[in-house]
């Protein structure tokens, strides 16, 4: 190898010592991987799989002992975790805040927030819940009452049992709308009259919750229809009676 000059010998000391740093430089920069193309994704999962390689015994490091040891761990060379590293605290939902004691919290009051089939079922089982739905049931039937006598008052309908308007045979359920026309019109004898098994089935359906319906769900099922069957019998006997088609 020869100088500039062009005569033969070593380079100099200076000059040598340059070309081994930039050799050592170039060597650290070859060894060690790129990462300005990566992505942050790839980033994140490199930082991922460092933490997973270096497993729980990377909290007992010197920034772990001496955080438990009261010094202080700011230290400006720490490795940070990533932005795209932090997990954010999730927010606790509305049902598990209710849980946890939310309306408690600020005054409210629980039994405000339970849904309405359990509020419903809460006084169904009270000593009040019996009497409680006869009372809502005889309302509601007092108020379709009220609508038949009106809609008859209004408009009477006419015949609506299809057999009967085509063939002019009642059915067993015929005269079960005029029962609460009658009764809206305030004619308890005439409502009776035009069918007593659907006043029978009426009051029974009222005065369930006091017993009967326990009563009825511990029949078995041959009974119960045994029952149906015969009340059917019985009412189109009566409305064959009523409109001519059997002797008095």
């Amino acid at each position: 190898m020869r100088r500039s000059d062009g005569n033969p010998g070593p380079w100099p000391p200076r000059l040598c010592g340059l070309l081994t740093s930039d050799c050592s430089i170039a060597t650290v920069l070859l060894a060690r991987p790129l990462t300005l193309d990566t992505t942050p994704g790839e980033r994140h999962h490199g930082a991922r799989e460092r933490r997973c390689r270096a497993g729980p015994s990377a909290k007992t490091g010197p920034a772990h002992g001496r955080k438990h040891s009261g010094e202080s761990v700011n230290n400006p060379h720490q490795q940070l975790p990533a932005p795209w590293d932090r997990q954010p605290s999730p927010a606790p939902a509305p049902a598990q805040a209710l849980a946890n004691g939310g309306p408690a919290q600020i005054g409210a009051d629980p039994a405000a927030h339970r849904p309405l089939r359990q509020r419903w079922a809460g006084f169904t089982a009270s000593r009040f819940g019996a009497p409680g739905r006869v009372l809502l049931r005889g309302t509601s039937a007092g108020m379709l009452a009220l609508v038949a006598a009106a809609v008859q008052a209004h408009d009477n309908p006419g015949v609506l049992c299809p057999l009967r308007r085509f063939t002019g045979v009642p059915c067993p359920g015929c005269g079960s709308t005029s029962v609460f026309m009658d009764l809206g019109s305030g004619h308890v004898g005439a409502a009776i009259a035009a069918n007593p098994v659907t006043v029978l089935v009426g009051l029974g359906l009222l005065f369930a919750p006091l017993g009967g319906g326990a009563w009825w769900w511990r029949q078995s099922s041959r009974r119960q229809n045994a029952i149906i069957w015969t009340a059917a019998a019985v009412s189109w006997i009566w409305q064959l009676h009523r409109f001519g088609f059997l002797p008095s």
